[in-house]
């Protein structure tokens, strides 16, 4: 599949302050440096993973890290954030259910 791709790429992320109070969402937008069949390299700073400030974003791929438009990114951000609401709510579950048989009169046994 064939993507048309401009100049910049956009990511869109919550915006947090340091006590943790939710400022609103921000959209990046990314200049990109080269561009290859795949993909493209863009420009990025202020990320411990990112070695030498660029980073390789899979245009093509299933879950790309950045979107070629922003309307695109807004789609990705609600996907993701859908996913991390499903991982978060299964993890919930597994320590209500730990905290229910701790909680219980049965006893525990010894590893």
């Amino acid at each position: 599949m064939k993507t048309e791709v401009g100049e910049y790429l956009y990511r869109i992320d919550g915006d947090w302050e340091e006590d943790g109070g939710f400022m609103g969402l921000r959209c990046w937008r990314y200049k990109i440096e080269k561009r290859t069949p795949c993909g493209a390299w863009i420009r990025i700073w202020g990320s411990p993973e990112i070695k030498r400030g660029r980073k390789f974003v899979n245009i093509g791929a299933m879950k790309p890290w950045a979107s070629v438009t922003p309307e695109k990114a807004r789609a990705e951000f609600i996907t993701r954030r859908k996913a991390y609401i499903r991982i978060l709510d299964a993890r919930l579950n597994m320590a209500e259910t730990e905290l229910q048989a701790a909680q219980s009169d049965e006893a525990i046994p010894a590893a």
